[in-house]
């Protein structure tokens, strides 16, 4: 049985959002469905999906970490006439594809500025004929709105159009209730499908007995590596050597001063970003990074000591509380960014290093084969019904 699947993801910030759906386009393309991906961010540099067809939108970014404006792909502000093209060209892509399912990523519990155009994305799904499925693919840990309308708002478009909600989290570990309670209005519609993983373990020689620091993307991630270059520069890590991974969308202004700055100590190597990341942490002696889920994700498959440095720019929660979760279970050492000192990441680097190693869990890592499964079987009972 084939399938058609169009997904639609919208990074602002980080790459976090677009590599977990990435990695669901690519085990449902595994499995012979027949996915349109459409991405409505700015390209990931070196990031390419294996899938049927790619939709590249006009892009759009925060202009902050607090989300509250719109960018394009060259910084401007985005106006009417611009939503109004990037409507059509999501709508035309929808008529084109006739899929089966639609999946949003995060909405309707996110992205809300992004309501110009989804509003009428979901509206045209109901109208179509046959009508395709629609579900919301959301991470388990969500950061609610300051404004209760607009929670009300992403229940009642959960309630009033969505067929069901995949959280990419496991119920014991983290329930989806937990960070977003108003998810208790729609607990019939969910589904936990365990923790969506990058696929294999990539070889490479690098990265034996060393320190990597990163920060996914690396847009907010500049006080956590130069606290991270203070820390080598005090000894920390025991004469290792350093690998800092500075990532595509760090500001190049910057990046060219931290690339020169960490040339002066000896013992660092400075990177952009490595397509075999998780190769470089289940050969690294220690872990320094954020705690987006796609790295801790990677924490978990590898098994590496690490210490978490939660991005909490904003309005973000999210990551103190995925790394709260963590630390709780002994498997990571948790240094907070609100004012960071290159003295307190260097204390817990050696720490983490002089410690135990993390225990074992028993952590289900196949959420994108689940999620895929779970699309087949639900386009099958569709057409049978």
């Amino acid at each position: 049985m084939t399938g058609r699947v169009l997904i639609y993801v919208q990074h602002l910030l980080g790459t976090g959002h677009y590599v977990r759906a990435a990695a669901l386009a690519e085990a449902m393309t595994d499995i012979g469905l027949s996915v349109t991906f459409v991405a409505g961010g700015l390209p990931v540099v070196g990031h390419g999906v294996r899938c049927a067809r790619f939709v590249q939108l006009p892009p759009a970014r925060a202009t902050g970490a607090d989300f509250k404006g719109l960018a394009d792909e060259e910084g401007r502000d985005i106006d009417d006439a611009w939503k109004q093209r990037r409507t059509a060209a999501l709508l035309d892509t929808l008529e084109e594809t006739r899929p089966d399912i639609v999946i949003t990523e995060l909405f309707p519990f996110g992205r809300h500025k992004m309501r110009f155009e989804l509003e009428p994305f979901v509206e045209r799904i109901h109208a179509m004929r046959p009508r395709p499925l629609l579900v919301s693919s959301v991470r388990d840990i969500l950061i609610p709105s300051p404004k209760p309308l607009r929670i009300e708002q992403s229940i009642e478009t959960a309630r009033t159009f969505f067929d069901a909600v995949l959280v990419h989290g496991v119920e014991s570990i983290s329930p989806l209730e937990a960070s977003y309670p108003a998810a208790a209005e729609v607990r019939d519609l969910l589904t936990y499908t365990g923790y969506v993983a990058r696929e294999g373990m990539p070889e490479t020689q690098d990265g034996a007995d060393e320190i990597v620091v990163a920060a996914g993307g690396g847009a907010m991630g500049q006080a956590l590596f130069e606290a991270a270059l203070g820390a080598h520069a005090l000894g920390a890590g025991s004469n290792r050597v350093w690998r800092f991974l500075t990532g595509t969308n760090a500001e190049p202004a910057w990046q060219a001063g931290f690339a020169a700055r960490a040339a002066r100590q000896p013992g660092t190597i400075v990177e952009t970003a490595r397509a075999d990341y998780r190769g470089l942490l289940a050969n690294a002696a220690l872990s320094v990074s954020q705690a987006g889920y796609n790295t801790m994700m990677d924490l978990l498959a590898t098994g590496v000591r690490a210490v978490i440095v939660p991005f909490a720019g904003g309005k973000e929660s999210e990551q103190a509380a995925r790394a709260e979760i963590f630390e709780q279970a002994g498997l990571v050492t948790v240094v907070h960014e609100k004012g960071i000192e290159a003295a307190d990441l260097a204390r817990a680097i050696d720490g983490a290093l002089a410690g135990p190693p993390p225990p074992k869990v028993d952590a289900r890592l196949d959420g994108a084969e689940v999620t895929a499964r779970w699309v087949r079987d639900r386009i099958g009972s569709a057409r049978d019904s």
